[in-house]
C-alpha cells in the first residue's frame, strides 16, 4: 500500500481537491438589463389611451439576465408548482397635455403625473430555472390612464411622454440554493410621442 505523504494530505486539506464540492447558495448576479417604456401606436388602428386599448396608455418592460446558476442544485424542469417568480417596482412619470383643433400642443396645459407601479411576469406566471448558467427574466407593468384633466372643452387631452426609472427587480425563490434577492437597476426607459387620451375637460 502506497504511503501518502504529509505534504499531500496538507494540499488536499487546503485546496479541497478530491473532496465533494458544496452547492452554491449565494445570490445570483445581474449580467445585464434593459428598461423599456413604450406606448402602442399600431398604424393599422386608431390609437387612443382608454379602457378598450390600455396598451396605448403605456407599457414598462424590464428584461434582466442573471448568472451564477452553475454549481447549484436545481429542480427538475417539470417540477410543479415552479420554484421561481419575479416582480418589482418602478417609478413612472407621464407628461399629459392638451392639443388645439389643429393638433398643436399647447404647452401651458402640460402636467406630469408620477406614480409607483408594480412589475410582474406576464400573467404572474412562476417558472423553473434552466439548465444553463444564465437565465433571462422579463417583468412588465401595463399602465392605466392617469389623465389629470384640465383641458378646455375645445381642446383634446393628449399623452406626450413616459419615463420609467428607480427600478427594483425582485427574484422570489422557494429553492434553497437560489436565494430570493432584490436588485436596484440604474437608468431609465423613455418614450416620446402623441396619443389622445379620454376626453376629460374642465
Amino acid at each position: 500500500m502506497r504511503r501518502i505523504s504529509a505534504l499531500a494530505v496538507l494540499v488536499v486539506l487546503l485546496t479541497g481537491w478530491g473532496l465533494p464540492a458544496q452547492a452554491r447558495t449565494d445570490r445570483l448576479s445581474v449580467d445585464s438589463y434593459d428598461i423599456g417604456a413604450t406606448v402602442d401606436q399600431d398604424p393599422r388602428y386608431p390609437v387612443m389611451c382608454d379602457g378598450a386599448n390600455f396598451l396605448a396608455c403605456g407599457t414598462v418592460t424590464v428584461e434582466v439576465t442573471l448568472s451564477g446558476l452553475d454549481g447549484r442544485s436545481r429542480p427538475a424542469p417539470e417540477t410543479f408548482p415552479p420554484v421561481l417568480n419575479a416582480g418589482g417596482t418602478a417609478e413612472i412619470a407621464r407628461t399629459y397635455g392638451c392639443a388645439d383643433a389643429t393638433g398643436r400642443r399647447v404647452r401651458r396645459y402640460d402636467r406630469t403625473v408620477v406614480e409607483d407601479v408594480t412589475l410582474n411576469t406576464r400573467r404572474g406566471q412562476p417558472f423553473n430555472p434552466p439548465a444553463t448558467d444564465t437565465m433571462t427574466v422579463d417583468v412588465y407593468a401595463f399602465l392605466l390612464d392617469a389623465q389629470p384633466g384640465g383641458c378646455p372643452v375645445a381642446m383634446e387631452p393628449r399623452l406626450y411622454r413616459l419615463v420609467a426609472k428607480q427600478v427594483r427587480f425582485e427574484l422570489e425563490s422557494r429553492w434553497a440554493s437560489i436565494p430570493s434577492a432584490t436588485y436596484r437597476l440604474r437608468g431609465r426607459g423613455a418614450w416620446k410621442g402623441d396619443v389622445p387620451t379620454p376626453a376629460l375637460a374642465g
